[in-house]
């Protein structure tokens, strides 16, 4: 759980890639979502390998704080509702 600077995305086999990026917790239900500099990914929870307690103890604390989390990642393609992006999370690697 440090802080770390933004690191080129790894691909992996399996459309998995590992990526370096900020976990964020926003609306009304308090969603988690990987922040991405192009746009904001939800993570789907049923779908992912780690859970709703593993991913707050890498959400920053501190007001303008930046907390860069190392993980294994797949994209989905949402089709349907106002959000589009989702992300499955497998592994944590810190």
């Amino acid at each position: 759980m440090t802080s770390r600077k933004k690191q080129p995305d790894e691909q992996l086999e399996n459309n998995r890639y590992v990526i370096t990026a900020e976990i964020v917790r926003k609306g009304r239900d308090g969603d988690f979502y990987v922040r991405r500099s192009v746009a904001d990914y939800r993570i789907d929870l049923q779908q992912s390998e780690v859970s709703s307690a593993e991913l707050q103890k890498h959400i920053a604390t501190e007001l303008f704080q930046i907390k860069m989390t190392t993980m294994e990642i797949a994209y989905l393609d949402v089709s349907s509702g106002l959000n589009n992006k989702e992300v499955i999370i497998y592994s944590i690697r810190d």
